[in-house]
């Protein structure tokens, strides 16, 4: 969709990544993720992970402070 005539675009000019079929520019979504040592955080993180469009830059939990993820929950080993 362009911008009609005479309009100035507005949109801020930066790079972004492109998704797969190369069309459209893709800026990833940085994510948290709280409470992430119960089960449903669990899952969060690893839907999260594995979406080509998500960079998770925190994880909180109250519980198992210092742990490794992939140590509490072994099906993510290789991804955090």
């Amino acid at each position: 969709m362009g911008v009609a005539h005479g309009a100035k675009d507005l949109a801020p000019h930066r790079e972004a990544v492109r998704d797969v079929t190369g069309r459209r520019p893709v800026k990833k979504i940085k994510a948290s993720v709280i409470g992430a040592s119960g089960y449903g955080g669990a899952e969060a993180v690893r839907l999260l992970t594995t979406h080509p469009h998500v960079e998770i830059v925190h994880i909180t939990a109250e519980t198992q402070q210092g742990q490794v993820m992939s140590k509490l929950y072994p099906n993510l080993r290789g991804f955090c």
